[in-house]
């Protein structure tokens, strides 16, 4: 009987709340934990390190960092507010200093909590493969120099955002040019070292284009259905009221929620639960958190599916302005069979698969007719869902078997 590989996965916000690249990777994870020994490297975001019998988990953090964990604690469950604030604002004040000089950022200290620990776990179980996940670089920059330590170990880079074309990185930065340039030579590192790329359709068009790379490196990957969404009954809503949630990050420049939240805020008869964290678009949800529109925060991955299946008649997806990035939560969407109304600013992959889906609405950004059409949207399906076999049977390059059969093929070569 054969050995199993043991599988690092390098990736920000892995559990218990998942980002939109942990959730991607997440689901390859699961339908090949049978095959290879996995072993997650993710960033503690809670006050004590959370406990998981599905994952072996290994959690970094620095002072600093369970330091801000604290304050925001404190402050969310009204403790010591003022004093964590304070803190939180000399904190913030430092960090807009350290953004000046540091590279590629404030988190930089990120790069070397993962790299350590890669070492560590290297050391206790001997390594085969890693996956550095990322919409963050840390993972891919903690790869690179673990990689030049341990050549012989297996670099798989699963990227479903851009590095150097990533405005995120430059938000604070004085010289903008001079910082990018630098990012732009470290991400031609990356893939001169690592040994294979797994990105999205966009950055598969991209990354050609941009920097020198070897074709037999590179490969497209799609985001995919989930297969928890199978077989569950649809729940009988019998409130006139039709539910719509919205769940995730948003953004000022690429993801910024204005007209979506004015437009659901004018629907008649509808109700919206948007789940967000505290961000860049405070003000904005702010000023519309009231009335027909509920503000809550982030919910653990388990609670959040439960939601999608069960608690709400149409879900909804806000695209992004960046033509490299593309929200893989459509996904998600598309795999419970619901009605969905995607608010898109460009014509990307997103708005192509909704013009394809039966139960879904395309909403541009700026249209003066999003109102009326939203409402009859709702009231026309409003209690309809596709099942399962259904949304695969349109889109079969985003079943998980043949997606889960490529990194196989990668571990394997």
């Amino acid at each position: 009987m054969s050995v199993k590989k043991n599988v690092a996965v390098l990736c920000s916000n892995y559990y218990p709340i998942m980002g939109g690249p942990a959730t991607c990777i997440d689901k390859y994870v699961s339908s090949l934990s049978e095959s290879y020994n996995f072993y997650i490297i993710t960033r503690n975001d809670s006050i004590k390190e959370p406990k998981s019998g599905q994952y072996n988990i290994i959690y970094f953090s620095s002072l600093r960092h369970l330091v801000i964990t604290r304050c925001k604690y404190n402050i969310t469950h009204h403790s010591f507010t003022f004093f964590s604030k304070l803190l939180l604002l000399l904190i913030n004040a430092f960090r807009l200093f350290q953004i000046q000089y540091a590279f590629p950022d404030a988190n930089r200290w990120e790069i070397n909590a993962n790299y350590e620990k890669l070492k560590e776990l290297n050391k206790n179980v001997g390594i085969d493969v890693v996956i550095a996940v990322s919409n963050t670089f840390y993972d891919q920059l903690a790869m690179l120099k673990f990689k030049k330590e341990y050549p012989s170990i297996k670099w798989i880079c699963f990227i479903t955002d851009p590095y150097a074309e990533n405005y995120i990185y430059y938000k604070y930065k004085l010289f903008k040019g001079l910082w990018k340039r630098a990012n732009l030579k470290k991400e031609q590192d990356i893939y001169n070292v690592c040994d294979y790329v797994m990105v999205t359709t966009e950055m598969f068009i991209y990354i050609p284009k941009a920097f020198r790379i070897k074709r037999n490196k590179l490969f497209p990957i799609q985001f995919t259905l989930d297969p928890q969404m199978e077989g569950f009954s649809n729940p009988s809503m019998n409130s006139k009221v039709c539910k719509l949630i919205f769940a995730g990050t948003l953004y000022m420049k690429i993801r910024n929620p204005e007209f979506f939240l004015s437009v659901i805020s004018k629907v008649k008869d509808v109700s919206l639960d948007l789940f967000v964290r505290k961000g860049e678009c405070e003000q904005i949800i702010n000023r519309y958190a009231k009335d027909n529109i509920h503000r809550e925060y982030f919910v653990d991955k388990a609670k959040y599916i439960d939601m999608l299946k069960y608690g709400y008649d149409v879900l909804v997806n806000i695209g992004n302005v960046s033509t490299l990035q593309a929200p893989s939560k459509m996904l998600e969407l598309l795999s419970t069979g619901k009605p969905i109304i995607n608010f898109y600013f460009t014509e990307d992959t997103q708005f192509n698969m909704i013009e394809k889906y039966p139960l879904g609405l395309n909403i541009k950004n700026g249209d003066l007719d999003a109102v009326r059409k939203i409402e009859n949207f709702c009231h026309e399906m409003k209690g309809k869902r596709m099942t399962f076999k259904e949304v695969e049977v349109l889109f079969p390059d985003n079943n998980i078997d043949s997606q889960v059969g490529l990194l196989k093929r990668l571990i394997e070569f």
